[in-house]
This record gives structure tokens, sequence and C-alpha cells, in this order.
């Protein structure tokens, strides 16, 4: 009897092991030919190799550049496009038509710490020759002396003068860098309605201290 069931229990193992490999060899035409429906369809993976992600470019962030006091609460006016001042940047009040601002495009870089230019959109009035940008004529290649402790806001071509701006994403502040251990500012010389850089605190003529911040679509 014992012997029996052992040779029961070794067949059951047996077929047990080779059922497997009998289903995995089954058709559907060998299920067809026995009246069975066919086998559902074997999942296979069809997802293709992801490669890596494209990272779309920077979107620039255009607008007005608005002028405003030293705690940067109260609008003063915005940069004016004025070509019969240019290169003098000055100040437009605040209710003047808006026809008359300054539009300038920031690039966005993914390393926010990396300096960028503020470029002209059109229209500009101006006769100067395309690409204008929004700068400062230091730091100068030509000329490695350190920058005046105030100099006018000036339309700069694409040099190194140009590439001095920073954004901050989420107040939308414009900042500068200049070459030196001082920082960089704006003062407003009120009475010629004239933007300046100021390496000097307070700034000289006892000019006072403005920020600038880029208010899109204005």
């Amino acid at each position: 009897m014992r012997r029996l069931a052992a040779l029961v229990l070794t067949l059951l193992v047996v077929i047990a092991s080779i059922f497997p490999t009998i289903l995995a060899r089954e058709t559907n035409a060998d299920r067809l030919r026995r009246g069975y429906p066919p086998l559902p369809p074997s999942r296979r993976d069809t997802a293709k190799r992801s490669g890596p992600s494209v990272v779309p470019p920077p979107q620039p962030v255009c607008g007005a550049v608005e002028v405003r006091d030293q705690p940067g609460i109260h609008r003063l006016g915005f940069v004016e496009n004025n070509a019969a001042l240019i290169p003098v940047i000055t100040v437009l009040s605040p209710n003047a038509p808006s026809s008359g601002r300054l539009h300038v495009c920031f690039t966005l870089s993914t390393h926010t710490l990396a300096p960028t230019d503020l470029v002209f959109t059109p229209p500009l009035k101006s006769p100067v020759i395309p690409p204008w940008f929004l700068g400062s004529p230091w730091p100068d290649p030509h000329h490695p002396d350190p920058p005046p402790q105030e100099e006018p806001l000036t339309i700069v071509g694409d040099t190194p003068g140009a590439h001095i701006w920073y954004l901050d994403p989420n107040t939308l502040e414009l900042t500068i860098t200049l070459p030196g251990p001082t920082p960089a500012g704006f003062a407003w010389c009120q009475s010629l309605m004239e933007l300046k850089i100021t390496t000097v605190w307070p700034p000289p003529n006892q000019d006072p201290v403005v920020r600038f911040f880029l208010t899109p679509g204005q």
C-alpha cells in the first residue's frame, strides 16, 4: 500500500513538472482543434526605452522697467524710451502714456546665479543699430579700469557691460553686479530725470536711491 502511494505521489510530481511545459508549447491551433477557445494574449512590454528628458529652453520675461523708491513700495515711474535723450536713460512719469515706456526682455536662466542681459524689444525710438541692451560701459575689456563711483545708465552693445543683470523670480526685482567689492545700485538725478549706476552710498549729489522691477505686459 505504501509503495502504491509513493508511486502515485511520484507520478503527480512528474505530471506537475511537465504540465506547464505542455501548456507553454500549446498553440491556439491545437486548442481550436480540441474545441477550446484560444489562449489569452500574452503580455508584452512594448514600452520604448525612455531617453533623456528634453529641457525646454528658458522663456524670456518681457515688459517695462518700473522705478520704485528705496523701500520698494512706491512707484516713481518707468524707464523711458526717448530717442531725443539717448544714450541717457530717464524716468517717465507713472501717469504718462504707456507707449513711452522702454520695453525689455530678460531671459530666465536655469542657473539663477548667472547674470544675463536686458535686451530691448522693438519698437525702440533710436537710430542705434540693434541689438540694444540696457547696461553699463563697465566692465570694458579694452579699459580694465575700475568703474567710476557714478555713471549714467545707458544703451550698450553686446559687451560685458550688458550682461550684468539679475532677476529675482519671486519679486521680479532687477539688480546688477559690476566688478569690484562694492555693490552697485541705482540713483535718480531728479533735476534731469536721469538714472545712474552708483557704487557710492549714499550716492553723490544726494541723489535718492531707487530700485528696478520688471513689470510684464506693461
